[in-house]
């Protein structure tokens, strides 16, 4: 079995102490991977810490050059990379090939626009006011960035992170969860195809304790994609430094059908939103808000698109839908769909776990449709990640909007009409950081990932994580250099 270890100043380290890392799908073994110790987690700190100066110099178009080279390494490994994940996440294959073809897109778009983002800016001066005067900015990495990133896109959401920070000349500390470290281990070896100085790429694993331990060691930057519960912890253990947060805490995703939506496209939008990586995505479809003209069509559609849906083993042929990622995560959604049963929730498709057909060694689920859902059950107002798909019926599109709006989770929605003019109107109102047309849950390596409020507080891709993971400098020169300054004292 492959063992995964840990990666600090250029060195694949072995440690005493390691666990397995088990395949959600059949419950065996994936590998064993190491348990970082409070030295190692410090080594990983500092080392990160020495590199940072000579790296944060080195011109970002040898920066860029390196990403270039771990955007084709990441193409020739595609195929070790797809079943990696599905081994270890459970998602099926063919979603884990998008998973890292995305991957390698999103690295080469950072690598090939690194130079112009961060190119800075010059700004217009009134010279009536300020003769001689010539003002711009340029940007300057922040330092040591200890990313800890989740296990749903256990390849892809590292990436952004260590591709952008290190275009923008920082050195990081990769935490990955304690569910993908094989996963993460692979990124490393990636990422090592673009020969980066020792101490710019390091790697530590482990459970939670490990990235408490590194937050100690005072971070320029902390970049963490998780649940709003642990972002708040992060928040709290950061009081106090000059530490900045790049947040991603997850969300509740509404998925709108206007009145005179396309049923069949929209239906089949809402299986993919609702159920790709088995409902385990920031961005899944978790509130349907049906206008009701439309509604008993919609659903009609849904069910049977829902009910045929293929579930079983990632890496079986043909598998729509994989597991869940853990038993916890498996009796958060029972408890989410007992919840709004207890208070008059009707399942009309799914709710339980699945243990026929081989299934009975994994956290399989079924994927579940719940109608006559109110505000007040958690599977409206809490984050489910999970397979399960609510649905809420409205009067009208005004209605719509003001159930969308009513959440404390601003990271994504769709909205599904025939009319542009009313969606583009639709979008002024509706209080999100991204939104689909006629679409679900994608991914741009030009478009900002990111939300407001509780679904955090920066944006991942696009330029913005490249200006996120820089501080900004203002420059002001003046040219008259024997003049004095008119407003100066008179001395």
């Amino acid at each position: 079995m492959p063992k995964s270890s840990i990666y600090i100043n250029g060195q694949w380290l072995e440690v005493a102490r390691s666990e397995q890392s088990i395949n959600p799908g059949n419950g065996s073994s994936c590998g064993c991977y190491s348990l970082a110790s409070e030295t190692e987690i410090a080594d990983a700190m500092l080392f990160a810490r020495k590199a940072f100066l000579n790296w944060s110099m080195t011109p970002i178009s040898i920066r860029s050059q390196k990403l270039k080279c771990v955007a084709d390494e990441i193409r020739k490994r595609k195929e070790d990379i797809e079943v990696l994940i599905t081994t270890e996440m459970g998602k099926a294959r063919s979603e884990a090939a998008i998973e890292a073809i995305e991957t390698a897109d999103m690295v080469a778009f950072l690598a090939d626009h690194a130079a112009i983002a961060l190119a800075g800016e010059t700004y217009p001066v009134d010279e009536s006011l300020f003769p001689g005067k010539f003002n711009y900015s340029n940007y300057k990495p922040l330092g040591v960035v200890l990313a800890i990133k989740p296990w749903n896109y256990p390849f892809e959401l590292p990436a952004w992170t260590l591709a952008a920070a290190i275009a923008a000349g920082n050195t990081v500390v990769l935490k990955p969860s304690e569910y993908s470290p094989l996963v993460a281990e692979m990124l490393i070896e990636c990422f090592n195809s673009g020969d980066f100085p020792p101490g710019v790429i390091n790697l530590i694993t482990g459970g939670p304790n490990v990235g408490k331990a590194a937050i100690k060691h005072c971070p320029d930057c902390i970049s963490f994609t998780g649940s709003m519960e642990t972002g708040k912890e992060i928040a709290s253990m950061s009081i106090g430094r000059p530490t900045k947060l790049l947040m991603e805490l997850g969300g509740k995703d509404p998925f709108i059908v206007c009145s005179d939506a396309d049923l069949d496209l929209a239906s089949s939008g809402a299986v993919w939103g609702s159920y790709t990586n088995c409902g385990q995505v920031c961005t899944s479809a978790e509130r349907i808000i049906l206008v009701k003209n439309i509604a008993a069509d919609f659903i009609e559609l849904f069910v049977k698109k829902t009910s045929e849906l293929r579930i079983g083993y990632g890496m079986s042929k043909g598998i729509d839908m994989g597991p869940l990622i853990s038993l916890k995560q498996m009796q958060k959604v029972e408890a989410h769909i007992q919840d709004a049963v207890k208070h008059g929730g009707t399942i009309l498709h799914g709710g339980k776990q699945l243990h026929k057909h081989g299934l009975a060694n994994g956290f399989f689920f079924e994927p579940t449709i719940i109608t006559g859902v109110t505000s007040n059950m958690k599977v409206w107002n809490k984050e489910t990640f999970g397979p399960v798909a609510p649905i809420m019926i409205v009067d009208d599109e005004t209605a719509a909007l003001e159930v969308a709006n009513d959440s404390d989770y601003d990271l994504g929605a769709s909205i599904w009409t025939r009319s542009l003019a009313n969606s583009f109107e639709m979008t002024k109102r509706i209080r999100v950081g991204m939104v689909w047309i006629n679409d679900v849950n994608v991914a741009f390596p030009a478009g900002p990932w990111g939300g407001f409020r509780k679904s955090g507080t920066s944006k991942e891709l696009s330029y913005h994580s490249l200006f996120d993971y820089s501080g900004f400098t203002h420059i002001s020169v003046d040219f008259n250099k024997d003049t004095r300054r008119p407003w100066w004292y008179p001395y």
